[in-house]
C-alpha cells in the first residue's frame, strides 16, 4: 500500500493548539510539549497500521489511548482533536488521494471515542472453569503477599488442578483483568506489578510438573521482540509446548534481533515463536522476521502471537510469519501443524 507523506508533528501540534484548546490560542511550553507527545505517538499508530494495511490497529490504539486518558481524568490532548487536525491539514493541503486512503482509519478511529462498557467487561467471569479459583487468586496476588500466593497456589495443587489449566483459567484471565482495570485506573502501578511477580513467581514453582520427561523430536525457540518487558503470555506457550514434549529454548523478554538470530543458528529450532504486545512493535517483527529468514535453515517455521495479532489476526500474514496463534494452548496445535 502506497504510503502517504509523512505528517509533521509540529505542524500538527500548532494545528491543534490553532482550535482554540487553549483559552487564549496559546499554549505554555509543557502543554505544547503535551500535545507533541500525543501526536507522535497518535501518527506512529497510523504509521505502523498503514504499513501492515490494519485500520484495526489504529481502531484500537485510539480506543486505548481514550480509556486511558479519560479514566485518569488528566488534560492530556484528547484523540478527536488529532483527527480532526489531521484532516484539516489535508483538506489545506487538498491532499484528496491521500485523505481518501486515510479514509478508512480515520472512520475506523473515529468509531472508538464513543467509549462505552461493552468493551470494559471483566476477564473474571462466573461462568468459566476455575472461577472460584481465580477469584482467589486475583485477590491474593493483587495484596502482593508471596506467603499467600505460595499457600494458595500449593491448594491448587493439592486438588489436582491441571498445571495447564491453572495457567488458561486462573494465570492468564487474573493478568487480564489486572490489565484491564489498570488501564480504567481502579487498581494502581503497585496491583499491577504485585500481580507480575507473583504470576511468574507461581510459574516457577509449577516448573517441575511442567517439563515432560517424554521427548518428541521437535524444538522451539521463543522471544519477546525489541524492548518488551511483558513475557508472561510467551512463557505460557513456551511451557505449554515443554508439557507437550518439546525441547524449548526461551530467549524471553527484551530479546534484540541480533540474540535471535544467533539463538536460531545454534539450536536449530524446528520453530521459532516471536510475541509483540503492542502494535508499533509488529514492523520489529518484520525485520526479526526478513532477517531470521536470511540467516536460517530452511525449513525453520515462524509462528507469531501476542495483543496486536489478536486485534488483527491478518496481521500475521503481512509480517511474512508462517502462522499465528491466540492462546498457549492454540499455539502447540498450530505448531505441530506448521512443522508436520
Amino acid at each position: 500500500m502506497r504510503q502517504p507523506p509523512p505528517f509533521s508533528a509540529e505542524r500538527l501540534t500548532k494545528e491543534i493548539i490553532a482550535m482554540q484548546l487553549f483559552p487564549d490560542d496559546s499554549a505554555s511550553p509543557l502543554e505544547t510539549a503535551r500535545v507533541t507527545e500525543t501526536v507522535g505517538g497518535t501518527l506512529a499508530a497510523l504509521d505502523q497500521a498503514l504499513a501492515l494495511d490494519t485500520p484495526e490497529l489504529f481502531e484500537d490504539y485510539i480506543r486505548w489511548y481514550e480509556i486511558l486518558r479519560q479514566s485518569r481524568e488528566v488534560s492530556e490532548t484528547p484523540s478527536g482533536a488529532v483527527l480532526q487536525a489531521l484532516q484539516t491539514i489535508l483538506a489545506a493541503d487538498q491532499a484528496q488521494d491521500v485523505l481518501q486512503q486515510l479514509q478508512p482509519y480515520l472512520q475506523r478511529a473515529e468509531t472508538a471515542l464513543d467509549l462505552d462498557e461493552n468493551g470494559h467487561s471483566s476477564f473474571l467471569r462466573p461462568d468459566q472453569p476455575y472461577a472460584v479459583e481465580a477469584a482467589a487468586y486475583f485477590q491474593t496476588v493483587t495484596r502482593g503477599s508471596r506467603r499467600e500466593t505460595i499457600a494458595l497456589l500449593n491448594q491448587f495443587v493439592q486438588a489436582a488442578i491441571p498445571v495447564k489449566d491453572m495457567y488458561l483459567f486462573i494465570f492468564q484471565p487474573v493478568q487480564r483483568e489486572v490489565g484491564r482495570l489498570w488501564q480504567l485506573n481502579r487498581i494502581g502501578i503497585p496491583q499491577e506489578h504485585f500481580a507480575t511477580h507473583l504470576t511468574r513467581m507461581a510459574m516457577a514453582q509449577l516448573a517441575p510438573m511442567v517439563v515432560s520427561s517424554n521427548r518428541n523430536g521437535y524444538s522451539l525457540l521463543a522471544a519477546s521482540v525489541g524492548r518488551e518487558l511483558h513475557d508472561l503470555g510467551l512463557r505460557m506457550v513456551a511451557d505449554f509446548f515443554e508439557m507437550d514434549g518439546w525441547e524449548c529454548y526461551y530467549l524471553g523478554a527484551n530479546s534484540p534481533l541480533e540474540a535471535i538470530v544467533q539463538g536460531v543458528q545454534a539450536q536449530q529450532p524446528q520453530l521459532l515463536a516471536l510475541s509483540a504486545t503492542i502494535s508499533t512493535q509488529l514492523n520489529q517483527v518484520a525485520e526479526i522476521i526478513r532477517q531470521v529468514r536470511l540467516e536460517a535453515e530452511p525449513g525453520l517455521k515462524i509462528l507469531v502471537g501476542g495483543y496486536p495479532f489478536n486485534v488483527a489476526p491478518a496481521a500475521w500474514q503481512r509480517v511474512g510469519a508462517d502462522g499465528y496463534a491466540a492462546d498457549a494452548d492454540s499455539a502447540v496445535r498450530e505448531g505441530y501443524r506448521l512443522v508436520s
